[in-house]
This record gives structure tokens, sequence and C-alpha cells, in this order.
């Protein structure tokens, strides 16, 4: 039954590590970024993170519930990331990173609250667990997204946003993730 939430940290941590080896990549080759660019990129993204993390999480999750803002979070980690290598403008891509923060923040903290309220098992088995799929995700993203650059700097976004939106769509039609009391 929480399966849906392993697949979701696995999701979070391979679209974070993905983008974190191929968005600089793509600011340097697309925009001429310098290290002080795009450490901004990321200052930004981390910034708006921690904003959403200290000051909307709460509303968000009492607004949508909690299983509905994880998915949506990482719905729109997703979107970002598809959409980054077509932006046109330098404002434009700091825009995306912070909407990226937004969906970062809301998927992880998240996916962790639920993992430990929704488990049957010990809870320390089922965080440990989740660890591992998110440490799954951070070798995979990186791997996955330095091998697709090979091929063009567009392609580790969108085999990423792909994946993530088939995975999403899977635990929206083929289980019961957002249906209240869906564990019993």
């Amino acid at each position: 039954p929480l399966a849906p939430l392993f697949i979701l940290a696995l999701l979070w941590s391979f679209a974070l590590s993905n983008t974190q080896v191929a968005i600089p990549v793509l600011s340097i080759e697309k925009f001429h970024f310098d290290a002080g660019h795009i450490g901004l990129m990321f200052t930004i993204m981390g910034s708006t993170s921690a904003f959403v993390q200290f000051f909307l999480l709460d509303w968000l999750t009492k607004l949508f519930g909690k299983h509905a803002t994880a998915i949506g979070g990482l719905f729109l980690m997703a979107l970002i990331f598809t959409i980054a290598p077509f932006l046109s403008s330098i404002p434009l891509l700091y825009l995306a990173a912070a909407i990226a923060g937004l969906g970062s923040a809301t998927t992880h903290p998240i996916v962790s609250a639920l993992l430990s309220e929704e488990t049957t098992e010990q809870q320390g088995i089922t965080m440990g667990t989740a660890s591992s799929f998110e440490s799954l995700g951070r070798l995979l993203g990186p791997l996955l997204g330095g091998f697709l650059l090979a091929f063009s700097i567009f392609a580790p976004f969108l085999v990423s946003g792909i994946i993530i939106t088939i995975a999403i769509l899977y635990i929206l039609v083929f289980t019961n993730f957002l249906k209240k009391g869906h564990l019993a």
C-alpha cells in the first residue's frame, strides 16, 4: 500500500539529481552562464523551497490535502523540467528554478510525512526503505542525465518529464492514492 509513496520518493530524488547535472550544462550552452549565474539559479531554487516549507506548505496541504499536494508538486517539477530547455530568456529560466523549488518543497516533506503516518510496519523500516528509494533516484538521475546529455541538452529534461508524468498517471489511474482511506 505504500508503493506509490516509495515511487514518489524515487521520482523526486531522480528529478532533482538529474536536473542538478543537466541545468548547468543547459545554462552554459544556451545562456552562456558562468558559475555565479548557475549558483544564483540554485540559490533561487533553494530559497523558494525554504520559503514554501516554512510559510506555505501547511496552507497548501490544508487546501488540497497531503496526497494531492505531493502529486501536484512532483507534476510541477516534471512540467518545469520538460519546458526548461525551450525557455528563451534568463528571467524565465530563473522563474522556472523558483517553480521547481516550489514543486520540490511540496513533494519531499509531504511524502516523508505520509510514509511516517501511513506505515503499518515499524517506522524505522519504512523510512529506511524510503531512503533507499531516494538513493536509487540520486544514482539514476545523474547517470541517465549524463548519458542523455551526450545526445542533446534537451534529452535529460524531456525524458525525465515523460518518465515522471507516466509514473504519476500510473499512480493516479491504477491506485487509490488520492482517495480517503486508500490504505484500507
